[in-house]
């Protein structure tokens, strides 16, 4: 039941949410060690745990505190920086245009990029591998498995560290 309050957290969702998504998303059920047959905690039942661990009192601390503590001490000693995230729509929508002032078009030529918002790139990468995932679930249903991994490896090392063919053309040295 932790790990219901490390997705609800890292996603920051409601119990009722955090129930729904449970039962939608393949990736949750995986990282619960859930199958599709198995039971999923209702809303009641998280809150009912989250309520029992921030009353159960740890050291002169809510235990739910020192839980997360513990679990942040462990991602950061395994090298990971926790952040909060949240579920993207990937919905196509118009946007303006760009208009870039002269100065910014001859430093994006000369390969300067402007700072990047950290948070914001964080959640586009997260909803990018989930959408992937999802959709290779949805084009190929006999390797959930595969999908999942895929979509967990494009978001924790990004696209450099997914396995990939080389391209005909660079065979060929045509392009």
């Amino acid at each position: 039941m932790f790990k219901v309050l490390i997705l609800q957290a890292s996603h920051s969702l409601s119990d009722e949410r955090t129930e729904y998504l449970i039962k939608d998303r393949l990736s949750f059920m995986r990282f619960l060690g859930l199958t599709l047959a198995d039971r999923v905690p209702d809303a009641n039942s998280i809150w009912n745990f989250r309520e029992a661990l921030t009353r159960t009192i740890v050291d002169g601390k809510p235990a739910i505190e020192v839980l997360f503590k513990r679990f942040d001490a462990a991602l950061a000693k395994a090298g990971f920086l926790a952040m909060g995230g949240q579920i993207i729509d990937a919905t196509i929508v118009a946007a303006p245009k760009q208009r870039n002032t002269e100065a910014e078009k001859k430093a994006i030529k000369e390969g300067l990029f402007p700072p990047i918002d950290a948070d914001f790139l964080m959640a586009a990468i997260v909803g990018v591998a989930f959408e992937v995932g999802e959709r290779m679930i949805l084009r190929d249903k006999r390797d959930p498995l595969a999908a999942a991994n895929f979509a967990t490896a494009l978001f924790l090392g990004g696209i450099r560290t997914l396995p990939h063919a080389e391209h005909p053309a660079a065979k060929t040295g045509t392009a």
